[in-house]
């Protein structure tokens, strides 16, 4: 009689197809990030901008994880990836989330004649409000919030 024995596969090697939020805005707190992909198993660990993180296991198609304040302390890129441990195992491709300001308004400055107007526009990162103020000759001139 012959005795049949499998070993363990392993775990597979992650991959990401997105990363939810992809943008987030200069200065954000407490945003959980969502990774979508393949391959995640209970052990996965999130890694942003290469430092383990705290994850949670969702499926074998996502996870979560939070950013810390640092990470949207300057504008730029911030890289996330999975990895899993061995048997088998690995890094996913990186992907990466963007830190933008919140909020440009322009033009800066203007020179009118009296009694013209000037429009200005505001351009926000969807989902987030600001405070806008506005000076005339170093004088504050008014306040309003937008909201995007």
């Amino acid at each position: 009689s012959c005795a049949e024995s499998t070993a363990p596969s392993g775990n597979p090697r992650p991959t990401i197809s997105a990363v939810t939020p992809s943008s987030i805005p200069l200065g954000a707190t407490g945003a959980t990030v969502t990774i979508s992909g393949s391959g995640f198993v209970p052990e996965s660990k999130v890694h942003i901008r290469l430092t383990e993180r705290a994850t949670t296991y969702v499926s074998a198609t996502q996870l979560t994880a939070s950013l810390e304040p640092a990470d949207a302390a300057t504008v730029g890129t911030i890289s996330v990836e999975v990895v899993n441990p061995e048997p088998g195992g690995g890094r996913s491709p990186f992907r990466t989330i963007t830190v933008r300001d919140v909020l440009t308004v322009g033009p800066d400055v203007v020179a009118l004649d009296r009694g013209a107007s000037q429009t200005f526009t505001a351009i926000g990162v969807s989902g987030d409000a600001a405070a806008v103020t506005w000076r005339v000759n170093g004088v504050p001139g008014g306040s309003s919030s937008v909201g995007f």
